[in-house]
């Protein structure tokens, strides 16, 4: 949802993500649900960009030149530029009616409203145009989601000392919750996921033993209490990640730093934990997420039983793991680290967006292939590259420093300093960083003639 206007956002955020490398280990971290204020706002910038462009083609059809001769594209260079602007202004239109049709298809409950009556929300509030149910921005009120009631989905966001009571029809048996502070959630009903970010002291309490399914959750603090009516015991599911913490360090192989490649592969990444807490064994256990090299979430118990299972059938590649890591009829350990191949996957996707013209989109997946290896400096150039087709001069500038210092050999991170200092009227600071691209590729035609051009411009330009 907000594909689009996400998109542009990386523009406007990039220094909020940035800043994620360096951010205290209990501060919460940009989830996902974050992007919503981020995008609005991005997707009001796109709206005055268009209208300033629409009136900028009015005045120039008022001035009664030759439109056709005068806007025919000079170059099939600009020709593929036009058709890839145009295929983005299609896209975002087709965004703006899914979201006007996402919007549309929920009923959305609870904005503004401060200890109000409990409220019954009922099969009649839906009718037949509503699908979800999306209780939000609250504070001490009762929303009760009646039997009647069948919804696709269930969404608890930004509430305050708020209880929501469910007894509907969750048709995907799935309920979002995020941002709440002191919150209850009393499931009356089978609801399979339960997905709980940037919460403090929430309290899921389930009716049923059998109606738990999952909680997949991260960056909650405080506490988050799961009860059963009919068992005393209750867990902290908050208090449990630190032994979820442990027990992946248990399963799970460490690399050797010694090893490692001080630009390609980073110790650290910022990428945020995940966990999930599920019935095994008849108890609730909490595991630390893994993200597999195609993006699928497992747990590192699961990669090696899934090993073992392997090597019990045959599978010689298994066996052969379960060897090489020190195993035995357990299983043995895993790297479970994939931080590598799907940084490299994100970076890839973001080459393909750019081909196609979609920098924002682009800018979207280096993002978050930073996000897995921050000192990725491939990615920080490319990233580079959007940021100065979208006029983001600064950024540009920003991304590409960090590129020349983290990787001085590559010769596109000095070469799009060059361009930013350039674009941002800073010629002799770009003379220079475009004198040590062309040092370090001669022969490069574009990195001769933007270098020409700056010197051309440094000389024009008065000096102190």
């Amino acid at each position: 949802r907000r594909r689009h206007a996400r998109d542009r956002a990386i523009m406007a955020a990039s220094e909020r993500t940035d800043s994620l490398t360096n951010d205290a280990p209990r501060l919460t971290r940009l989830t996902r649900f974050d992007w919503d204020k981020i995008a609005a706002e991005e997707a009001a910038k796109l709206e005055i960009e268009e209208r300033e462009e629409a009136e900028a083609e009015a005045l120039k059809r008022t001035k009664g030149a030759d439109a056709s001769s005068r806007d025919a594209p000079r170059s099939a260079a600009e020709a593929e530029e036009r058709r890839k602007r145009e295929a983005l202004r299609e896209a975002k239109n087709a965004w703006l009616e899914r979201d006007a049709a996402d919007l549309a298809a929920k009923l959305v409950v609870g904005e503004g409203e401060r200890g109000a009556k409990p409220r019954t929300i009922t099969s009649a509030d839906l009718g037949e145009s509503k699908n979800a149910v999306h209780v939000k921005g609250a504070t001490d009120c009762v929303f009760v989601i009646d039997s009647s009631v069948r919804c696709a989905k269930l969404f608890v966001e930004d509430c305050v000392r708020c209880e929501v009571r469910v007894a509907a029809v969750v048709v995907t048996q799935h309920a979002e919750i995020w941002g709440c502070v002191d919150c209850t959630v009393d499931v009356q009903t089978q609801l399979a996921t339960i997905q709980a970010d940037g919460c403090v002291g929430l309290r899921v309490r389930y009716a049923e033993f059998a109606h738990f399914g999952a909680i997949v959750h991260a960056t909650c603090d405080g506490s988050l209490i799961v009860q059963f009516q009919r068992i005393v015991t209750q867990v902290d599911l908050v208090a449990a990640q630190a032994e979820a913490d442990a027990a992946h360090a248990a399963l799970t192989t460490t690399k050797d730093a010694s090893t490692k490649d001080p630009i390609e592969s980073p110790i650290e990444t910022n990428e945020v934990a995940q966990y999930i807490t599920r019935r095994v064994d008849g108890k609730l256990l909490t595991e630390r997420v893994v993200r597999g090299k195609d993006e699928f979430p497992t747990t590192a118990r699961e990669m090696i039983e899934a090993r073992r299972e392997a090597a019990v059938a045959g599978c010689p590649d298994a066996a052969k793991a379960i060897e090489e890591s020190g195993g035995d009829e357990l299983g043995g350990r895993i790297d479970a680290d994939t931080s590598a191949e799907r940084a490299e996957r994100r970076k890839d996707a973001g080459n393909e967006a750019f081909k196609e013209g979609n920098y924002p989109q682009a800018a979207v997946h280096y993002t978050q292939c930073l996000e897995l290896k921050p000192r990725h400096h491939v990615a920080l150039a490319n990233r580079a590259a959007c940021f100065l087709k979208m006029g983001e001069h600064a950024k540009a500038l920003d991304d590409a420093s960090r590129c020349a210092s983290i990787a001085p050999d590559y010769v596109k991170g000095h070469f799009r300093k060059g361009l930013a200092l350039h674009a941002m009227g800073a010629h002799g600071e770009a003379v220079v960083a475009l004198t040590h691209a062309e040092k370090l590729d001669p022969k490069n035609t574009q990195v001769v003639e933007a270098l020409r051009m700056a010197a051309f411009k440094a000389r024009q330009q008065p000096r102190d």
